[in-house]
């Protein structure tokens, strides 16, 4: 073997195994878990009133988290609040979600996660945080009135928040199974999102499907589905 090609087999040596590396540390990056942030804090009461816990966290515009709260020593309840003080979500607002918020940041920024008690009684709580993954999520109008479908495979015994939000109608969601029976909907539309949440018993493809109020409704629409 000549000088050249041996110099021209040692440099293709370097590129593949070059290239494997790369698609080593693509394939990992894919695959890396959700991370989890975790705040722990004490609640402290005295004559019948708590000092509440004070936490800030960092949310990148367009995702979704679950922020959920828990103790063994008090009853908490979690609030999450803008800066200026103003609430956007509270643990209690849907009874499905167990003592957690489903927040989809509007914007980038940092917000204020307020803990308190519903006793006068202090205690540790712990607040878990978390971006959840995206099933499902689609931008489209909705022109006279006519329902539109979208269809998404959902597993077993996990709990799934699907988020429908417009401006320029009051929306339904219902939720159909692959045999067209409605296993879930939300007629209730408060403010600009209706939410439903919904753990299917068996493995399968569903179809959600987006109607409005009235037969001759148009307006856009935003649809996502996350699994919590």
């Amino acid at each position: 073997m000549n000088r050249f090609n041996l110099r021209f087999l040692l440099v293709s040596l370097v590129s593949i195994l070059a290239s494997l590396e790369m698609s080593t540390n693509i394939a990992s990056a894919q695959t890396s878990p959700a991370r989890t942030e975790t705040m722990n804090g004490f609640l402290n009461c005295k004559d019948g009133a708590c000092v509440f816990g004070l936490h800030y966290v960092d949310l990148v515009r367009g995702r979704t988290y679950a922020i959920c709260v828990e103790s063994t020593e008090i009853q908490p309840r979690l609030f999450l609040e803008s800066l200026d003080g103003s609430v956007l979500a509270a643990d209690t607002d849907y009874a499905d979600l167990n003592g957690c918020i489903v927040f989809h940041a509007p914007a980038t920024g940092r917000y204020r996660l307020i803990a308190n008690s519903f006793t006068p009684v202090g205690g540790a709580y712990v607040i878990t945080m978390r971006e959840l993954p995206v099933v499902l999520s689609v931008e489209g109008v909705l022109a006279n009135g006519r329902a539109r479908g979208h269809d998404l495979a959902l597993e077993a015994g996990r709990r799934y928040v699907i988020d429908l939000e417009s401006r320029d109608f009051s929306a339904f969601v219902r939720l159909l199974n692959s045999d067209d029976v409605i296993v879930a909907f939300e007629d209730e539309c408060l403010g600009d999102m209706a939410r439903l949440v919904f753990v299917p018993r068996r493995s399968g493809i569903y179809r959600v499907m987006i109607t409005a109020a009235g037969p001759s409704v148009n307006g856009d629409f935003a649809i996502r589905v996350c699994e919590d």
